[in-house]
């Protein structure tokens, strides 16, 4: 009890390590292909430094640039060492795509510099395809229960940018660069915004609601349907 006492001041004067918070690393994209707004990033930047299920959130804003994915993803997995990681990209109009497989190929797609990837693999070397770590029934299940959208299983992640992200976290997680990640990782192709209402903030609040469902899901306990308030702690 008397060690108890003084513990503020031991960790103030860094004799004890304080314990580390779990950490849930999200990714999202900025705006391409002539939009001005990219719902992957609007949905989750709000949910920096909350908490959901105990872990707080940190999110990193993603180029959509060929080549520039790896450097950033893996400072932040160097950084912060996370306990879930959830990349996400938008997909089809009007649903959510949990995608299941990283594949190790790319497209001749432009991107915002007008460039195009210069090669046909995500990474030479490297094996052909990796699972998620996502609990993919759970995740499902989470997203039909939060209700804002319909969601399917996809084996297709696109030969974008998006599959680089995916296959490039996947590999790093399998090579163990991954700043000592345990926990489940993987992408999900969130419902981009209607081409009449690009920044709508209702939609993003949607899908940030989605997406908050699946880290409960992740976590380990049951999304709770649709929420009011999207600030601090999610209990």
């Amino acid at each position: 009890m008397r060690m108890l006492r003084f513990l503020p001041l031991l960790l103030l004067l860094g004799c004890v390590s304080a314990p580390r918070e779990d950490v849930i690393l999200l990714t999202g994209f900025t705006p391409f292909g002539g939009r001005t707004a990219n719902v992957s990033w609007d949905a989750i930047a709000p949910l920096e430094g909350t908490h959901v299920r105990g872990a707080v959130v940190r999110c990193v804003l993603l180029k959509t640039e060929w080549g520039e994915v790896e450097a950033p993803l893996k400072a932040a997995l160097d950084r912060w060492h996370p306990a879930v990681v959830l990349c996400l990209g938008e997909g089809r109009p009007g649903k959510y795509s949990v995608e299941t497989v990283a594949r190790n190929q790319v497209a001749p797609y432009p991107d915002n510099r007008k460039a195009l990837p210069g090669r046909t693999v995500v990474l030479a070397g490297a094996p052909e395809s990796y699972p998620t770590t996502l609990p993919v029934d759970a995740v499902v299940e989470a997203l039909g229960r939060q209700g804002s959208f319909p969601v399917e299983r996809s084996a297709d992640t696109g030969k974008y940018l998006c599959e680089e992200c995916f296959f490039t976290l996947q590999h790093l997680a399998a090579r163990g660069e991954d700043g000592g990640m345990a926990g489940p990782h993987g992408f999900l192709h969130v419902p981009p915004y209607p081409k009449e209402r690009v920044g709508d903030p209702i939609h993003a609040a949607n899908v940030r609601e989605g997406v908050v469902a699946v880290l409960e899901a992740i976590r380990g306990k049951p999304a709770s349907g649709n929420r009011e308030k999207l600030e601090g702690e999610f209990p």
